[in-house]
């Protein structure tokens, strides 16, 4: 019997008059397209059609397939669009297909399939990709203390780098202050680059750094002054001067949806004499902000997730848009100081109109700035307020953090949840422009989640309270499965398109809930330097090992990506070209050893030798260099030994 499911579909770009196979599905504005539905011969089918239908799920175009061949026993079908006719924006595409002597109807996707989607975005799009290298994600004071700082009013220091623990409130989600400080600063970052470049990297992204009283920084005082107790302006200055010498770009936090209530622009608690939006109605900055009935009761105003030190702003207004885009203005500064991007906090709060205007000041700013968007979900078809959000037509983001994969990765490598990893990494690199693809944010842990080595050993934290998570540790056994884990899942993503980014400290197996306890201090006497910790230098090592193939290898920086096989034990995915060159990653999640047998010469990438026939250990994986291209997966074959 012949299912539905043996009817696929390809798709192929039109360039210079030869038809090439488009491994992606969104589609540059102009791209001519042709479709090809492919269509069992034991079917009969006689009438195909291809319906386009318009964001709306309205009918927009009809196309009558033309039969083309028969090839390996399918009857193609092709239709030619050219897009540009169209326009940017999402469409939805469907086909039926008239078959058999009764001439019966059928409808060959799904109304849910993710495939249906095609999002065309602008010819004009471009960006900073490919980034050769990874990324490194800082929590300021919590990385390296260079004691040419002090504790300013307001500010508690915590003396105990190597023991002391965040700041926690009595139960999850109550309130905290957050004003207790280790003492980290952007000059101890600049005594570590020799450090952070030896793991490939070539960003670092700094969470908040502007001026503020907490440690976290989200609660902006001043956009025009880096925090005195990260150094000031000086120290970032100094930063990006001796970045640059090790080729790496700082990318700052900005944050936009709101600032703080203490601040030179709000001034709830009179820190900043009489004006502010909160104490005056004739201040620059009230109409900046959303009081309910200010003269009734001016503490009801509109926040950031009904969080009242964090009072919302409108982007869209012109007098704050001029003062973060303007000439002279807060982005137009940052990057006269030599800053490389920003990092955009909450980007779902931000409009469409505000981000178009944002990437026109940071692409005059620097035409290879990038632009990173916080976005947890599928960003090509994001609803966000009850609006489509065109993060990726080709006139706001470069890219965005990639939760999904992440997602999709930790639960593989944990619970061999192959279908998640599968239907993501499918989702995900067929829907994203593939320059967005290419520079993708691709995280394990960030300040928002738990580190990564715990949410990989450990169960789900609700059931402790904040004192038992802030002083539980993982036991040696758990610790030694962590580290396995935790390679095995960056060696995974590291695999992904994207720049994979390392959040400070996981490559030395740092542990802790979420926040806050992923915030802890980098353990540099106890970890680093201890000799006797073997685990977590090999760990090191393997994280130094993946950077520098990152940084010299093309395939990972700017190839397409196929999973040929993913099953609960292990995945085979593969980069490649469309050139004869490819890569495959064998990843082998199970307890037994597998024994890969082909005809192809491999060469292990990361230890730089030819095999034959290798044996990939459990927990285990390989990067392996293909003597050709292969899409046929029974070309491999797997023995468990």
């Amino acid at each position: 019997m012949i299912k539905e499911k043996n009817i696929y579909e390809e798709i192929y770009t039109v360039k210079d008059s030869v038809k090439q196979r488009h491994p992606m599905s969104a589609i540059r504005l102009d791209d001519t397209v042709v479709f090809c539905l492919n269509i069992p011969r034991q079917m009969a089918a006689t009438e195909v059609t291809m319906f386009l239908f318009d964001d709306n799920g309205l009918f927009s175009s009809e196309f009558k397939m033309k039969w083309s061949e028969m090839r390996h026993g399918y009857d193609i079908y092709e239709t030619v669009i050219n897009v540009k006719e169209y326009g940017t924006g999402i469409f939805w595409h469907d086909y039926k297909a008239v078959c058999g002597k009764n001439r019966s109807d059928l409808s060959v996707f799904s109304p849910d399939d993710a495939a249906r989607q095609i999002l065309v975005y602008s010819d004009k799009f471009t960006t900073p990709a490919p980034v050769y290298g990874t990324m490194y994600h800082i929590f300021v004071d919590r990385f390296k203390r260079s004691g040419k700082t002090n504790a300013k009013d307001g500010a508690i220091l915590n003396d105990d780098w190597e023991n002391g623990i965040p700041e926690y409130a009595e139960h999850p989600g109550g309130y905290l202050k957050n004003n207790v400080f280790f003492g980290g600063d952007l000059y101890g970052i600049t005594e570590k680059l020799d450090y952070i470049r030896a793991l490939g990297v070539k960003y670092i992204y700094l969470s908040p750094i502007f001026d503020s009283p907490s440690n976290h920084k989200y609660d902006t005082s001043d956009y025009m002054k880096i925090d005195e107790m990260f150094g000031g302006d000086e120290a970032l200055s100094e930063l990006i001067k001796e970045a640059k010498k090790y080729s790496i770009k700082i990318i700052l936090d900005g944050v936009f949806n709101h600032t703080g209530d203490d601040s030179l622009y709000f001034n709830k608690y009179g820190n900043y004499g009489n004006g502010g939006a909160y104490r005056s109605k004739r201040s620059k900055y009230h109409s900046w902000y959303t009081f309910r009935d200010y003269d009734k009761n001016r503490d009801d105003y509109e926040c950031w997730w009904n969080i009242d030190i964090l009072p919302r702003v409108n982007c869209d207004l012109k007098s704050y848009r001029q003062f973060i885009l303007g000439k002279n203005g807060v982005v137009e500064k940052w990057f006269s100081y030599g800053i490389s991007g920003l990092r955009l906090d909450v980007a779902d709060e931000l409009s469409d109109e505000f981000l178009k205007s944002l990437r026109k000041t940071v692409k005059k700013q620097d035409n290879s700035g990038i632009i990173i968007g916080e976005v947890w979900e599928d960003a090509s078809n994001k609803i966000s307020y009850g609006k489509r959000r065109e993060y990726f037509h080709g006139e706001a983001l470069d890219s965005v953090m990639n939760y999904p994969l992440r997602d999709a990765v930790v639960s593989y490598i944990k619970h061999g949840n192959y279908t998640l990893l599968a239907r993501t990494a499918y989702s995900i690199y067929h829907h994203y422009p593939k320059e967005s693809a290419d520079c993708l944010m691709n995280i394990l842990g960030t300040h928002d989640t738990a580190r990564i080595i715990t949410a990989l050993v450990c169960d789900d934290d609700t059931d402790l309270s904040n004192r038992e998570k802030a002083y539980k540790r993982l036991t040696k056994e758990e610790r030694e499965k962590g580290i396995k884990l935790l390679s095995l899942s960056y060696m995974t993503l590291s695999f992904f398109p994207g720049i994979p980014c390392i959040f400070y400290g996981d490559e030395i197996g740092t542990e802790g809930y979420s926040d806050p306890f992923c915030r802890q201090t980098f353990k540099w006497d106890k970890t680093v330097t201890d000799t006797d910790d073997k685990a977590t230098y090999r760990l090191l090592d393997f994280y130094r090992r993946i950077g520098k193939v990152r940084e010299k290898e093309e395939l990972l920086t700017s190839g397409y990506v196929k999973i040929l096989l993913c099953n609960f034990s292990f995945a085979v995915i593969m980069r490649y070209n469309g050139k004869g060159k490819a890569i495959i990653a064998v990843i082998n999640r199970s307890d037994s050893s597998i024994k890969l047998c082909t005809d192809h010469i491999l060469t292990d990438i990361l230890a730089d030798e030819e095999l034959i026939n290798p044996i990939i250990p459990p927990f285990s994986g390989k990067y392996l260099r293909l003597s050709s291209e292969c899409y046929d997966p029974e070309s491999f074959i797997f023995d468990v030994i």
